[in-house]
């Protein structure tokens, strides 16, 4: 398996722990000049986790990923993107944008001379809903737009996305059991939740954006204007992908209700059914998002709190 994203790759490296690529202003600007016949007076980095972004000339974004990163999972990254644009054209997110030679991936070496590889987006419009408070209009259409990215990846196969990934779900138990924790909470919330886990591997799966967060989910105005950052893609349930969507938006809205609307909700089963077709996945997508928002909303009223 490519382990990738993640966690240490077939060289024994890991991205978390290597350095982000550096790259000079002017350096910059060679590259995009003699990769892309673009000329950008003012490149301008962007917040990255693991990588370099660089906007570029306000219409481009210049992704130069961690000198750790597996190819394999960078190439699953461009091909990912072009089927879902390809499944679902009106889903906004970036396109990668091909060399003059044609190709979309180039190989660079950055200024502390590690190999990386590079690849130019288009840029969106948008700020991270993560940074605007969220409402029950905006949370329906992240649920909505995660449902349109779980749906578009349907039929799409890469071999890198069957990695070893820290974020899939359904390794929840064996990442808290190497974490050294022995008590408390969160091995009491392990206990809980593993059987669901262990059933994870009969439903519906394929390969899932599983990011579709508030960090990477841009709005303007009320209105979702684009889903970024396709790092960790990975073969996994689909209701994973959910998941990570809805935990984002508790945490988002929560506090200490938390585990008041957790404990409390009915379940998801008995609102809609899982079942793979775009309709059902979308209608369920946006109900529990939108239905986490009016849960925490109901329970900090004083009226709900006197009469729960």
């Amino acid at each position: 398996m490519t382990t990738g994203t993640a966690g240490p790759d077939d060289s024994g490296t890991d991205v978390f722990a290597e350095p982000a690529p550096m790259f000079s202003l002017g350096h910059l600007r060679e590259v995009v000049r003699e990769h892309w016949e673009l000329e950008t007076p003012d490149p301008r980095p962007l917040d990255s986790e693991r990588d370099l972004n660089v906007l570029i000339d306000g219409r481009f974004v210049l992704k130069v990923s961690n000198p750790a990163e597996s190819a394999d999972v960078v190439d699953m990254e461009v091909k990912g993107l072009a089927h879902v644009y390809a499944a679902d054209p009106g889903l906004p997110i970036p396109a990668t944008v091909a060399s003059p030679s044609g190709g979309s991936i180039v190989h660079l070496r950055d200024d502390a001379g590690r190999d990386c590889l590079a690849r130019l987006i288009t840029f969106l419009p948008g700020t991270p809903v993560e940074n605007r408070p969220l409402d029950i209009g905006l949370a329906e259409q992240i649920g909505a737009t995660a449902a349109r990215m779980s749906v578009a990846l349907q039929g799409f196969f890469h071999p890198a996305a069957g990695r070893t990934l820290m974020w899939d779900i359904r390794r929840m138990p064996s990442v808290l059991a190497d974490s050294g924790i022995e008590a408390g909470p969160l091995q009491k919330l392990a206990a809980r939740v593993t059987p669901a886990l262990e059933a994870a591997g009969t439903l519906p799966s394929g390969v899932q954006h599983a990011d579709v967060t508030l960090t990477n989910v841009l709005a303007e105005s009320d209105t979702v204007s684009a889903v970024i950052d396709f790092g960790d893609m990975h073969h996994t349930a689909a209701v994973c992908d959910l998941a990570a969507t809805l935990t984002s938006v508790l945490r988002k809205v929560g506090g200490d209700d938390y585990g008041e609307y957790l404990t409390s909700s009915p379940p998801a089963s008995s609102r809609a059914p899982m079942q793979p077709t775009p309709c059902t996945w979308r209608t369920r997508c946006s109900r529990d998002t939108a239905g986490a928002v009016r849960s925490f909303g109901a329970s900090r009223s004083p009226v709900s709190r006197r009469t729960s």
